[in-house]
């Protein structure tokens, strides 16, 4: 097999590995990624070594898929999450807007506005400060 020369290899691998576990949507994803290689014929130990997972993760991941779908992928770590993907991706996109966007007279968004935007658009409570680690998450990408 052919492998490409590249000028700081092992800094661009670490780079892409730290980007595919950054957050659980891209870890997610990753996730389909390893076990669509999987299914079209790339070993699971090759798939070990690129992917710097353990091959018990990955057969683990190929077996929750076949058996259950690509939901069964998601991280379920803990407590079972309030919001799913779609909801924390719209919220994403609702902090890169200024509150007065959505009728707030804030200029700026706060833990407690933040709350009480969830708690209107998703009839979902979060504490305020779960909410400030959010918004800490979401801006600081």
């Amino acid at each position: 097999m052919h492998t490409r020369q590249v000028e700081n290899r092992e800094l661009l691998l670490d780079l892409l590995s730290k980007e595919l576990d950054k957050d659980e949507v891209s870890q997610y994803h990753a996730r389909l990624a390893y076990v669509r290689l999987a299914l079209a014929g790339l070993p699971v130990e090759e798939l070990a070594r690129l992917s710097d997972k353990s091959k018990p993760s990955i057969n683990l991941w190929i077996r929750l898929f076949t058996k259950s779908g690509p939901d069964a992928l998601m991280l379920h770590q803990g407590k079972h999450p309030k919001l799913n993907i779609s909801q924390m991706e719209q919220i994403r996109y609702d902090i890169n807007h200024v509150p007065a966007d959505f009728g707030y007279s804030k200029s700026s968004w706060t833990g407690q506005l933040l709350s009480e935007h969830i708690r209107k658009m998703y009839d979902v409570s979060l504490h305020p400060r779960q909410c400030l680690r959010i918004l800490s998450e979401f801006l600081a990408k």
